[in-house]
This record gives structure tokens, C-alpha cells and sequence, in this order.
């Protein structure tokens, strides 16, 4: 059903759902804005910059990801371009382009295991796992010393009961908590630190 301009009415509504959302969070924002920052700053990210505005408070961007050359190249080309993005955050917080060589951090979606399949799509690049947020937690902490497998990753979203989802170019988002078999994501959540 078509309401007003031709909007269809679910969409509307959605888009009612999602601004009341967005009033309810900048209402709590100074404890999602200081969580937030934190994980953030932890993370190696900018705070107060618009591009990481959704890192670590929506329902998958938990895994904070350093995206190796290899692993940035692949995302933008197929149809996720968080390599760009990342390259991007990382001038927004050092002050310069990353090099050939640099990792530059990022917020993965969690749900897909996109840090985990790069890693093992890019053994070589330096494509890794830094830490996984616990979602809503505050003080803010995470799962520390993650292998950079998706089945660590899945493992760890098993643990912190995150729903799986698809993204562009990532082929198994599934990945299986049993391949991982010695890490222990409860013996390794810790409070996050930043890393400056």
C-alpha cells in the first residue's frame, strides 16, 4: 500500500521506528558517547568523526579488524568498501594515508565474520582480530587474543549471542565455533583499554 508521495507505508514506518531509535540513543548519549569513544579509541579509531558513528553500538559492528592491503583491495572490490573507509578513519586519526604496508583498524560486522574470513582469505597481510566489543557492556570490554579465523570469530559470536547475516563478498559468514577448539572467549573478555 502506497501512502503519501508513493512511500510505501512499511517503509515509512520503518523510517519513523529508526528516527525514534536515533532520538532514544542521542537522549542516553552521555553513556553511549563515552562507551562508544572508548571501544573506539581502543579500537585505533577516530571518535566524533560521522563514518565510525555506527561502530560498536549497532547490532553487528563489534570485531575491531585491522585490515591489511590485501584484505582493503578485496572489500572495495567486492561490493564492501570498508577498505576505503578504513583508509579514510586512519588519516581522520594519524593525520596521514596509510601506507603499502600499514594495517588500518575497523569496525566488522561481527554477524558475518568479516574479519575472521579476510583473515584467512589474506593469511600474509596482517589482516587481523584485535579484540571483539561485548555489545552493551560498561564499562566496555571484549574478547582479547582472538585467533583471526572466521571460526574464532564464530566461536566468540556464539558466546556473545550476535545473530549471523551476509555481506558482499564474504562467500561462508557461517563459520564453526567446534573448529576452534582452544580458545576460551569467557577466560579472555577483559575491559578494553585505548591504545595511545
Amino acid at each position: 500500500h502506497k501512502g503519501h508521495r508513493g512511500i510505501d507505508v512499511r517503509t515509512g514506518m520503518m523510517r519513523v521506528a529508526a528516527a525514534v531509535a536515533m532520538i532514544v540513543l542521542m537522549a542516553q548519549g552521555g553513556i553511549c558517547s563515552k562507551v562508544q569513544d572508548e571501544v573506539l579509541d581502543a579500537c585505533g579509531l577516530p571518535t566524533k568523526y560521522a563514518q565510525t558513528s555506527h561502530c560498536f553500538v549497532d547490532s553487528t559492528h563489534h570485531t575491531c579488524c585491522v585490515l591489511g592491503p590485501k584484505a582493503r583491495a578485496y572489500a572495495d572490490g567486492s561490493g564492501n568498501p570498508i577498505g576505503t573507509a578504513a583508509s579514510k578513519a586512519f588519516y581522520a586519526k594519524y593525520g596521514r594515508m596509510p601506507n603499502s604496508t600499514d594495517v588500518t583498524p575497523w569496525c566488522t560486522c561481527f554477524g558475518s565474520l568479516v574479519c575472521g574470513y579476510y583473515a584467512d582469505k589474506f593469511p600474509d597481510d596482517g589482516t587481523a582480530i584485535k579484540f571483539i566489543y561485548e555489545p552493551g557492556s560498561n564499562p566496555p570490554q571484549g574478547a582479547l587474543n582472538v585467533p583471526s579465523t572466521r571460526h574464532c570469530e564464530a566461536k566468540a559470536r556464539d558466546y556473545f549471542k550476535v545473530m549471523s547475516h551476509g555481506t558482499p563478498g564474504v562467500t561462508d559468514p557461517t563459520g564453526s565455533a567446534g573448529q576452534c577448539p582452544n580458545y576460551n572467549v569467557a577466560a579472555n573478555v577483559k575491559q578494553l583499554s585505548p591504545i595511545d
